[in-house]
């Protein structure tokens, strides 16, 4: 696949999200999409010095952020996966007849089921929540059977012709169902966490792809990092717009199902490593917290968090490339 094309793709993912911004946060505050509010202190508590007082009564709704910033990053991935696939056919010497480029596309179609599928589910719990509908008991018992649904049905679209040999391909979706749960807690208490971290990991994602010259996913993985970028300008702390379950299902979705998908399972376990993270610090802690509460709760600083887990996330993503 040319440089060119690569560069196209990734700068033209990123040039949307970041764009798009400009009239979709305004108009989310506009249709007041914020999450719902804590309940304010009353005087007695904040007299005790429970809850930090506020100056003025308006402060509180200035400070709200609108959620579903989600809907940069699928709006630069879906352009840029468009352009990138339309120039691909056109100048990157693609063999639309031969059995890989079949099989790369069939791969692309089960990948944007998973994906499309959790990103509409995100799309409707945030909608809720700003509309006071949102149950979390029905939701958190109904979610991962629904992860497990679409990765049974992505898995049947692109291995249609398996055989009974590779019974194996059925633990497919029971690992991107654990490796979605793990991916949803990385932005916990630090804006833009999951977007670096991500961006981090698709392009590592993106050089494993080319190398085995799997050039259509790696049109997805460079529209994803591309998008992630993009939408730092906006969801990076301080937030000007929350990612909401719309960007946190949709990047929960991505690295998971084009590794499991391409058969780089040494890799995605490197890549699920700061997740791991984040998750198994609550076994240290005995008020059970996750690593980036625990990092807050120390003095670092949101950005110097950021710093540590996508530094953690680059070291692995070296690790997946030496990898034989």
């Amino acid at each position: 696949m040319p440089i060119w094309l690569q560069l196209v793709t990734a700068v033209s993912a990123g040039g949307v999200s970041a764009l798009l911004g400009i009239a979709l946060v305004p108009y989310l505050k506009k249709l007041r999409y914020f999450p719902p509010q804590e309940p304010k202190p009353d005087a007695a508590q904040e007299s005790e010095g429970e809850f930090p007082k506020t100056e003025h009564p308006e402060a509180v709704q200035e400070e709200q952020r609108p959620i579903m910033g989600g809907l940069l990053t699928a709006a630069g991935i879906l352009f840029a996966l468009v352009l990138g696939g339309t120039l691909f056919l056109q100048f990157g010497g693609a063999d639309r007849t031969g059995s890989d480029f079949s099989d790369q596309l069939s791969l692309l179609e089960g990948m944007g089921v998973y994906i499309g599928t959790l990103w509409a589910v995100g799309v409707l719990n945030d909608w809720q929540m700003v509309h006071k509908r949102f149950n979390p008991t029905f939701w958190f018992s109904l979610t991962l059977p629904i992860v497990l649904i679409a990765g049974l049905l992505t898995v049947s679209i692109v291995f249609v012709d398996a055989t009974m040999q590779q019974w194996y391909l059925i633990l497919l979706p029971v690992v991107a169902v654990l490796c979605f749960g793990w991916m949803c807690d990385l932005e916990r208490n630090t804006d833009g966490a999951m977007l670096t971290v991500n961006a981090v990991e698709l392009l590592f994602l993106t050089m494993l792809l080319l190398k085995r010259s799997m050039y259509l996913p790696s049109l997805l993985t460079l529209a994803s990092a591309g998008a992630c970028l993009g939408s730092l300008v906006w969801c990076l702390h301080p937030a000007k717009c929350q990612m909401g379950r719309t960007g946190q299902f949709l990047l929960a979705a991505i690295v998971p199902i084009v590794c499991l998908l391409c058969g780089m399972y040494k890799e995605l376990a490197l890549f699920m490593a700061v997740c791991l993270l984040q998750r198994l610090y609550r076994f240290r802690k005995p008020n059970h917290q996750f690593l980036t509460e625990a990092m807050a709760d120390s003095g670092i600083q949101p950005h110097a968090r950021i710093g540590i887990l996508t530094g953690i996330a680059a070291f692995c993503g070296v690790m997946a490339l030496l990898l034989k």
